[in-house]
């Protein structure tokens, strides 16, 4: 059974095996150093907010933060990454839901935003598949030196009964009223 949790710090060193490959660490974490070790991991967690585990009976099963939250207004997500052992069962569509419920929940975000890479085919298809639709576009360096397109996309966050089973008990920050 899948459920969010807060990430603890004992949870860095599984997290850090879940990029594959070069490719893989750059689609989640552009600007850390192949391969991720638990010192990148852990300053990349601590300037972030949000910090999301995905488990899954004990295992940890996926990973995301929010690189930045306007309260009242959005979240956006980050170092989306799930355990390959656990890849293409559902844990990309939680995690992700997770993160808007804890958007809508501890920020009162109308809405989650993220980055993907123009050759993340498999990212872009799930973010798709969720609602998340391009409301921009920049630019980054690729891995070759090339200049890569990157899609900035958007999911609008309403506050619904149907995100409560993805809230992982979160408290509330700065909200002035919690949605019943």
């Amino acid at each position: 059974m899948l459920k969010s949790r807060n990430f603890l710090e004992s949870d860095i060193p599984v997290i850090c095996g879940f990029p594959r490959n070069q490719q893989e660490l750059f689609y989640m974490f552009p600007s850390a150093h192949w391969p991720l070790t638990p010192r990148q991991l852990s300053r990349s967690a601590s300037v972030r907010r949000g910090s999301t585990v995905v488990d899954c009976d004990g295992l940890v099963a996926g990973y995301a933060n929010f690189v930045e939250c306007r309260l009242g207004e959005f979240c956006l997500i980050g170092n989306v990454i799930v355990n390959p052992c656990m890849r293409r069962q559902g844990v990309g569509t939680f995690l992700l839901r997770a993160m808007a419920a804890r958007a809508a929940w501890e920020f009162g975000a109308t809405c989650v935003r993220l980055c993907c890479a123009s050759s993340n085919i498999a990212g872009l298809r799930l973010y798709s598949a969720l609602g998340f639709v391009r409301v921009g576009l920049r630019s980054r360096v690729g891995l070759d030196g090339t200049i890569l397109p990157v899609h900035v996309l958007e999911l609008p966050v309403l506050w619904r009964d149907e995100l409560r089973q993805y809230h992982g008990g979160f408290s509330p920050v700065g909200m002035t009223a919690i949605p019943a």
